[in-house]
């Protein structure tokens, strides 16, 4: 006969193991979500990409310069060839492998589908709820993935909205994309409206038809020509439109830069030859990078990857002076990044000291945007140790408690 103590613990220990397993469950299946990255430098500077899938050399190419953060179209048409049916598989490598390397993707939903019209731009009833339900399918499958969501590709010019630009038209297409992403997830990160230029007249349009209840950032492709530090002027006007245009929720929505580079045709190619080009390139790389730093950008994307003029890397896969640039910045400024402040030094229209903190401690980079000129750093009997944007050591000498810096165009990191 069985013992009546031996059962009771035998039930007892059951049921233990049903919680414990029920409990384990849950935990599993709990996705997790992300904001935008809380480190600005690694975490929040990427490159924007032209490939789908998970080519081992790009991948490869990109997890050693650090890099944690890609820009991938993730297209309508590509997606849903047929109504109704979506295959996401193309995609599906690019994620699982980017996210083996410890990246996060930012996907921009963009583009028209033939199935639902032969107009580029997505205006009719049936074009906004397709583009909708397709927005709805991705967040879906990438619940708890920390996908930040750009709503369209530049909708403020005619070459990519497909006819003339309409904030009206546009928004229609962003609060039903919004509705059916946040319907999927609601912890979903949403972006928009990805801009060419800091387009402030577009912005405030969307922003009156209620853009800043929508999304948690507001994005733009602050192309200029010259060197990126203007753009500190512009991001001050987007933080104007955003104070005159107050979400209901009380919440103010960030500020991303989403494409942004410069071709060597933009850069006195015809004067310095390519190779100057290419490093005058990667110079600019590295001061927009610090900059946005300094102005709190949430995130920022170069543009681009692969390719002989923009790009990084040339076609050919052999590394542009910009691969090395956006890897030492990584490699400097990673542990670096908590606050950044700007020293009252120099010329203040020219000339760039930026204090970058955090647990590693305090790092300066220095550069001015014009001619070559000197200025004396107080050291407080620290010794200073200077690298160039490309990694190369730099001279420093420091006397009397004061470092003589010489700056050019081309920025040095000061540990001191």
């Amino acid at each position: 006969m069985i013992n009546k103590a031996f059962l009771f613990y035998l039930l007892l220990f059951s049921l233990v193991l049903v919680f414990i397993s029920a409990t384990c469950s849950r935990k599993q299946s709990q996705p997790v979500y992300g904001d935008f990255p809380h480190v600005f430098i690694p975490d929040g500077i990427g490159v924007n990409i032209h490939f789908s899938g998970a080519p081992e050399r790009d991948l490869k190419l990109m997890d050693q310069a650090h890099i944690k953060l890609i820009r991938a179209d993730l297209t309508w048409t590509q997606v849903e060839r047929k109504k109704g049916m979506y295959n996401f598989s193309k995609y599906d490598a690019l994620v699982d492998s980017f996210e083996k390397q410890g990246g996060r993707i930012l996907f921009i939903l963009d583009y028209k589908n033939r199935l639902y019209g032969k107009e580029k731009s997505i205006k009719t009833e049936e074009q906004i709820n397709g583009f909708a339900r397709f927005a709805g399918k991705a967040a879906q499958r990438y619940r708890g993935r920390c996908i930040i969501w750009e709503i369209w590709n530049e909708p403020n010019i005619k070459k990519f909205w497909g006819e003339e630009p309409d904030p009206k038209n546009y928004m229609a297409l962003v609060k039903a994309t919004c509705m059916a992403i946040r319907e999927a997830d609601p912890h979903a990160i949403i972006i928009a409206p990805a801009t060419v230029g800091c387009d402030g007249n577009f912005i405030s349009k969307c922003a009156q038809w209620g853009l800043m209840d929508l999304v948690d950032g507001i994005s733009v492709h602050p192309y200029r020509e010259g060197g990126p530090e203007t753009v500190l002027k512009s991001y001050a006007h987007l933080r104007k439109i955003a104070d005159k245009y107050p979400s209901k929720n009380g919440k103010k929505p960030r500020i991303i830069s989403s494409e942004w580079g410069w071709g060597l045709s933009y850069l006195d190619l015809d004067s310095i030859g390519k190779a100057g080009a290419e490093t005058k390139q990667a110079a600019y790389l590295t001061r927009r990078f610090c900059i946005e730093a300094y102005a709190g950008i949430a995130c920022a994307i170069y543009y681009k990857w692969r390719e002989d003029n923009h790009g990084m890397i040339r076609r050919n896969y052999t590394l542009k002076p910009s691969y090395t640039a956006f890897k030492v910045l990584n490699e400097e400024l990673s542990g670096y990044c908590k606050t950044v402040t700007r020293m009252e030094i120099g010329n203040k229209e020219k000339d760039f000291v930026l204090i970058f903190k955090g647990d590693s401690g305090s790092k300066l980079v220095a550069w001015t945007t014009e001619g070559n000129t000197t200025i004396a750093i107080p050291m407080q009997g620290k010794k200073a140790k200077g690298v160039d944007f490309l990694g190369k050591p730099a001279a420093l000498r420091t006397k009397n408690n004061i470092l003589d810096l010489k700056l050019t165009g081309e920025p040095i990191f000061i540990e001191y």
